[in-house]
């Protein structure tokens, strides 16, 4: 079989193929069947795409990192657990006097304790102190219990305010030298009804002596030989002794 020189297959960029030529009447006269295969064996060949090529592979996907987990700030309404908490002050503060409260004079007209009263109690104090008491009486000056007094004393009952009332106004109680010294260990303050100091009383055994406010009338009869007598001395221990104080 001859082909024309013009009879040719291009290959265009879609890579398909297309017959541009003909046969010319002056080639060689071939059967029609035979024409035909030739015909579709050309167009098999031109139209056969080639394979398509593999795709290109696809990224591999690296998982995104995540950050480092960082400590979260506390809101600045929140509470930190290791906050320091305050610390209740434990320190007991002194009770103010009641509003009643008023110095007491050194003396009353009216003798010791020159006022109504309601009540009395017993206080221990200086018992640590060999010599510059802090305290010279069982109240300072504002009506407040020294800073030395011991515990809240022992108020005294009827019979025992009685008893000490007679020993204080008793002239025998007093009438011997006293010492220069005043060191008291032991006292007794007495309260109106709203709880208001009106009188007390500082003891000094060691020194022979007491004082007060206001001063006790037998006790100025016996000036200059105030000091306690020895039955004076005796009694007002044996009445002290008696006491649960410290």
């Amino acid at each position: 079989m001859v082909f024309n020189n013009k009879h040719r297959c291009l290959l265009s960029t879609s890579r398909s193929c297309a017959l541009i030529d003909t046969l010319t009447p002056s080639a060689i006269p071939l059967q029609a069947p035979a024409l035909a295969l030739i015909t579709l064996i050309a167009a098999l060949g031109c139209h056969t795409q080639p394979r398509p090529s593999a795709r290109p592979a696809a990224p591999i996907q690296q998982p995104a990192l995540r950050p480092p987990a960082t400590e979260l700030t506390p809101r600045p309404d929140a509470e930190p657990q290791d906050r320091p908490q305050p610390v209740e002050n434990k320190e007991q503060k002194t009770p103010d006097p009641p509003t009643s409260f008023a110095p007491i004079p050194d003396r009353r007209p009216g003798g010791f304790p020159g006022l109504a009263f309601a009540s009395a109690r017993a206080f221990a104090f200086n018992l640590d102190v060999q010599e510059r008491p802090p305290c010279l009486a069982p109240l300072d000056e504002r009506g407040e219990r020294c800073v030395s007094v011991h515990g809240e004393g022992v108020e005294l009952n009827e019979v025992q305010l009685k008893t000490l009332m007679v020993l204080l106004g008793d002239r025998a109680t007093y009438g011997d030298d006293e010492g220069k010294c005043f060191i008291p260990r032991h006292g007794v303050v007495f309260y109106d009804a709203a709880g208001a100091p009106v009188a007390w009383v500082s003891i000094c055994f060691e020194c022979n002596h007491l004082r007060s406010a206001p001063e006790l009338p037998a006790q100025r009869r016996a000036d200059p030989m105030s000091g306690f007598t020895d039955l004076g001395a005796a009694r007002l221990k044996a009445f002290f002794s008696a006491l649960p104080l410290r």
